[in-house]
């Protein structure tokens, strides 16, 4: 009996966590004031906000100390991303994803997911070079 319940509590602190992890930005991630909706960068698929345009031009020298934080604190930059980062074509769907440094990114299939998670660097600065070429 003890021991169901243990497992039931484990259970129930992973279900927890997995949907504590998908908190959305509500903070600009330079000074830790409230965002500006107007105030954004879209970065390799992602649209990060800030308090202010000098906060995004911090953010524009050095962005991966803020993804890093996204990753540590749980939350999940806005995605704007257009196209597969592998592959190119166009990303309809949003239910093949993967979560990589502080980033949500959209694949077109679970095959083009595995090959970015093989080599993740190569293809992540694809979102920011290609442009669709397939639908």
């Amino acid at each position: 009996m003890t021991r169901k319940l243990l497992v039931l509590a484990a259970a129930i602190l992973v279900a927890a966590t997995a949907f504590a992890a998908d908190k959305p930005q509500t903070m600009c991630p330079i000074r830790n004031k409230p965002i500006d909706k107007t105030k954004y960068v879209d970065y390799q698929g992602q649209r990060v906000y800030f308090c202010s345009g000098s906060c995004a031009a911090k953010f524009k020298a050095d962005p991966e100390p803020v993804f890093a934080k996204f990753a540590k604190e749980g939350i999940v930059p806005e995605n704007v991303q257009k196209t597969d980062p592998v592959c190119g074509m166009k990303v309809n769907d949003k239910s093949v994803k993967a979560d990589w440094k502080g980033r949500r990114l959209l694949f077109c299939s679970d095959n083009c997911k595995d090959t970015f998670l093989k080599d993740p660097s190569k293809h992540v600065k694809a979102l920011d070079e290609k442009p669709a070429t397939k639908s």
